[in-house]
């Protein structure tokens, strides 16, 4: 890609963590540099943001709800619901679940993507995800999604710590981020 031709010098270690609370961790332990991330609640990480994910509806094929272009929290109230990964890791998206009257399905929490979708797939209820992860699931599946109506998303961008003087190739490579 370009940012790789234009510097051939820098090396990327890609380290793979399944929550947002472990890459801050990384970084602020100074094991990392910079991570991708949603807007941290914590002063001691800088947080630049490259887009915002809105916030989807996934239901399984031919649910009644998937006749909408998009949905309003209303309409969601008379489903079963199953609580997101996403839900348990990202503050706003337990908030916003937490002001929901909604019918939990089960009465407990995922903590994988995977069979939380395997669940709404199979009819069990519905859930909320970010566009991102929820597009990634419903396009080999029998899932479906929408728009969730409201100002609901999360901001998706790249983390540093706030006490780090960015060398010069970090800043080439959160310049090109962001550019791109």
């Amino acid at each position: 890609n370009d940012f790789s031709k234009q510097n051939d010098n820098i090396h990327f270690k890609i380290i793979e963590k399944s929550t947002y609370p472990e890459v801050e961790r990384l970084i602020l332990e100074g094991n990392a540099d910079c991570g991708f991330s949603i807007a941290p609640d914590n002063s001691n990480i800088d947080f630049i943001s490259l887009i915002n994910d809105d916030y989807y509806v996934v239901m399984p094929h031919n649910h009644p709800l998937s006749s909408y272009d998009s949905l309003n929290l209303a309409q969601l109230a008379e489903y079963p619901f199953i609580p997101p990964e996403e839900g348990i890791k990202n503050k706003n998206l337990a908030d916003l679940i937490s002001r929901m009257s909604m019918r939990r399905n089960l009465h407990t929490d995922t903590v994988d993507d995977s069979f939380t979708f395997s669940m709404v797939e199979k009819g069990w209820g519905i859930t909320i995800a970010p566009y991102l992860i929820a597009r990634l699931h419903s396009s080999n599946s029998s899932l479906e999604i929408r728009r969730l109506e409201g100002d609901y998303s999360r901001s998706m961008g790249i983390i540093t710590h706030s006490n780090m003087n960015c060398f010069n190739q970090l800043k080439s490579f959160l310049e090109f981020s962001v550019a791109w």
